[in-house]
């Protein structure tokens, strides 16, 4: 669902607050097996809360009625659906099905090669999506380190699989990538960060959000006004795309950036 806040005229406004229809519309879509609707609803910067969740009801009442059980929305209007038992997807699982991609992604904007880092793991109970990404990166990357509570048998694996001891500090001769996951806080000395979490701060150099890109294919489907990324997110919670077929953005790194230098050259 698309909530759209729109500036208008006196007159257009009032014609929005007296016919609800008028700004809201619907439509349906299919991307190979999975069908979808959505809505988008447009809110007026100047109407009250009450009016403004009335809008927004009708149109989780419209996705109810058309068999949605998951969508989609605003973090703002999360409690509103889960009231009319629409449970939000979540883009967490998409990202981290997509974890050794961007991993990679990253160590091609630093030039480092995969084989010549150390990865560090942040997270509390790392989920068996994102461990089964990790053992396929274990097994590229020069050594593992996992850092954070509940992740005993990821350890376990990480040795029974790949041979890993996960003790002690990282090596101090090789440059570490970080990779957060919920729960997980970004270690310091590390050349990047790659955050899943979706609470980078902004402005920070060291930290990196990747943005998921559903299929080529799928973006002429897209309704209009959702961002690619929570598109890419529901194809993957409905079973229509595998995580292979979605792709990370792009990390460029400006030349300027004050990385350490010495410790990637050394490397």
């Amino acid at each position: 669902m698309v909530v759209c806040p729109e500036r208008c005229p006196r007159s257009q406004s009032c014609a929005l607050r007296l016919r609800p229809g008028k700004g809201l519309r619907c439509g349906r879509g299919l991307f190979r097996m999975a069908m979808f609707a959505w809505a988008e609803v447009t809110l007026l910067p100047r109407w009250k809360e009450p009016l403004r969740e009335k809008r927004v009801g009708a149109a989780l009442d419209w996705l109810r009625g058309q068999g949605v059980r998951e969508a989609v929305l605003p973090d703002a209007w999360q409690a509103l659906a889960r009231s009319r038992h629409i449970a939000p997807i979540s883009r967490e699982r998409a990202l981290e099905a997509c974890a050794g991609q961007a991993v990679q992604e990253a160590c091609r904007a630093l030039g480092l090669p995969l084989s010549g880092i150390g990865l560090a793991v942040c997270g509390r109970a790392v989920s068996q999506t994102a461990a089964g990404e990790l053992l396929s990166l274990a097994r590229l990357v020069r050594t593992v380190r996992v850092c954070g509570e509940g992740n005993d048998g990821l350890r376990a694996q990480l040795w029974r699989s790949c041979g890993i001891v996960d003790r002690g500090p990282m090596p101090g001769d090789i440059p570490v990538v970080a990779l957060r996951l919920r729960g997980g806080e970004a270690p310091r000395g590390a050349l990047l960060t790659v955050d899943l979490t979706g609470a980078a701060a902004e402005g920070d150099e060291r930290v990196w959000s990747p943005v998921l890109l559903p299929p080529e294919g799928a973006l002429a489907q897209m309704p209009p006004g959702l961002a690619p990324d929570a598109f890419a997110a529901a194809l993957f919670a409905a079973g229509a795309v595998r995580s292979r077929e979605i792709h990370v953005s792009r990390l460029d790194i400006p030349e300027c950036t004050q990385y350490n230098k010495e410790t990637i050259i050394s490397c």
